[in-house]
């Protein structure tokens, strides 16, 4: 959307120019989603009461989530991301928390895409709070090499407290301010006063978590106080998005997008969850694409739905699918308790000469550094094993493109992968080639 091409404009009906439905316009548009949806989105069933016209600009601006297995509210708002990016145009971007990324990685995709030379910088110790939770070393690591992989030249990680970050930037040099850290009513507060000075006379602020009531979150109490004071918007879903438009100087759509009426708002919100939804699968789609093929189309996986055992299960049905049914999907097919050396076999159910072994690690819920010490052994009659493989301790992937390969090149029915330590063993999926 173009400065000056306000939102209101834009409510005038609901089928496009020659008059086709929009659903009909949509799967049109994205012929590859009549292959993606498998059920009826709830969304789509809303297309008849949205504007369509709003609709063609957001998903022609809509670009794929990078990480959409990662467990965030922020889904429901990436293409507002990069809506809101096209619109200002801006120099930089500040994330106060940043935990796995989702946001951090909407914003520096939009960058990339609609405003060359802009930085987005994320500000988190990655230690985690109160309400995030403590977590482990490998949120960081994983996010700084997906950073290094993808945005080198326009995301930075910059590790610290919020306040220690402040000299890092000039006054009036900050144009989009994401305040996601601690949600408690003082700690917002703070962050919005200490950084308030830091912006540009045409800054935007979001502030998450808005429609979030419970414990002692209160950002919705911030937000009722210092809303009224400039030109806001308030998305209620994904647990809420608060825009408010601080700076003096703003686009003409950033102004219209914030003072939408009762009706307008409604839709709005529509428009955005659902394009957000769709940035998700197509996402999903894309990796799992991407990861497909990282082996030959032409090899046989002699593992797929093969009889699968394991030492333990950490309740009744964690065996959900099956890490050998084929479904590729950033979850789990399996779970063991946390044990000391888990172990998972798959039966070939004849010898077979295998080449290679593919891992597909679990990438929801930050869980994939449990796979660090991940082993593998062969047996040609499941009792006498032999040792193949021995990871080195980093972090791998699965659907992302990253899955762990191992060489064998040797006879074998049954494939052990198993733990080196105490832990959980869960993986995706496991290919034998």
């Amino acid at each position: 959307m173009q400065e000056g091409a306000g939102l209101s404009t834009t409510f005038k009906g609901h089928s496009t120019s020659d008059g086709a439905p929009v659903a009909k316009t949509l799967m049109g548009r994205y012929s590859s989603f009549a292959l993606l949806l498998r059920r009826p989105q709830p969304w789509i069933k809303r297309l008849d009461m949205i504007n369509s016209a709003l609709w063609a600009e957001l998903s022609a601006i809509t670009l794929p989530s990078m990480r959409p297995y990662v467990t965030s509210a922020w889904h429901g708002h990436l293409t507002f991301a990069h809506w809101l990016v096209r619109a200002t145009n801006p120099a930089v971007i500040v994330e106060l928390g940043t935990h796995n990324g989702l946001s951090y990685s909407a914003f520096c995709k939009a960058i990339s895409k609609f405003s060359s030379g802009a930085r987005c910088y994320a500000i988190d110790t990655w230690e985690g709070d109160v309400h995030a939770g403590a977590y482990s070393n490998a949120v960081y690591e994983d996010l700084s090499q997906f950073t290094e992989e993808n945005f080198a030249n326009i995301g930075v990680m910059i590790r610290s407290y919020f306040d220690d970050a402040l000299n890092e930037f000039k006054d009036g040099s900050v144009d989009i301010l994401h305040i996601d850290g601690l949600h408690t009513y003082e700690a917002v507060r703070h962050d919005f006063e200490t950084w308030k000075p830091k912006l540009s006379d045409r800054a935007v602020v979001l502030f998450h978590d808005t429609e979030v009531r419970g414990g002692n979150f209160g950002v919705w109490k911030f937000w009722e106080e210092i809303s009224p004071q400039y030109p806001n918007f308030n998305f209620l879903h994904s647990a809420g998005l608060g825009v408010l438009a601080v700076g003096p100087i703003q686009p003409q759509s950033v102004l219209e997008f914030c003072s939408s009426s009762t009706q307008e708002t409604k839709i709005v919100r529509d428009l955005f969850e659902g394009a957000s939804h769709a940035a998700r699968i197509f996402g999903q789609h894309l990796l799992s694409t991407e990861s497909g093929g990282l082996i030959p189309s032409s090899s046989e996986n002699f593992a797929r739905n093969r009889p699968v055992m394991q030492s333990s299960r950490l309740y009744e049905g964690s065996l959900r699918r099956s890490p050998t049914d084929g479904i590729k999907d950033g979850t789990y097919g399996f779970h063991t308790i946390q044990e000391n050396q888990p172990w998972v076999i798959i039966d070939l159910q004849q010898i077979r000469n295998v080449a290679k072994i593919a891992i597909y690690n679990r990438l929801s819920d930050a869980c994939a550094e449990r796979a660090r010490n991940i082993c593998a052994s062969v047996s040609i009659d499941g009792m006498d094993w032999t040792n193949i493989y021995k990871h080195d301790g980093s972090l791998f992937g699965g659907i992302d493109g990253r899955p762990l390969l191992i060489s064998v090149g040797r006879e074998a029915r049954f494939v052990r992968i198993w733990l080196a330590d105490a832990n959980f063993l869960h993986l995706d999926q496991i290919e034998v080639y």
